[in-house]
């Protein structure tokens, strides 16, 4: 089931995303260029052969649930990168805490 929703009356059990910012430095944003024949024969259309983004191997390896199968052929990985927000959302916060940290010690 996916939920398109955001309302805390339709969640349970949250517990706060730990080692964000040890998560983001586990993954590399790159920009590259796709393998436009290997992705044709995939099935995967290409709209602009050069393009950035991340790894789907590294970002499973940190925050499986914003990986899944590729729609367009399930033998490949896609990352979800709506969920990587909440990630990145900690990471700040973990972050923040750190600086007002350094802060405090003056």
């Amino acid at each position: 089931i996916t939920a398109n929703a955001s309302d805390v009356r339709l969640k349970k059990n949250f517990i706060p995303i730990g080692s964000a910012l040890a998560r983001v430095r586990a993954i590399t944003g790159y920009t590259f260029d796709w393998d436009v024949e290997k992705m044709q024969a995939a099935g995967f259309a290409v709209t602009y052969p050069h393009d950035l983004g991340v790894v789907a191997q590294e970002v499973q390896k940190v925050l499986p649930e914003a990986v899944a199968p590729a729609p367009a052929n399930k033998e490949y990985l896609t990352v979800r990168y709506e969920k990587l927000t909440a990630l990145l959302i900690q990471a700040v916060k973990e972050l923040s805490a750190e600086v007002e940290l350094l802060k405090a010690r003056g």
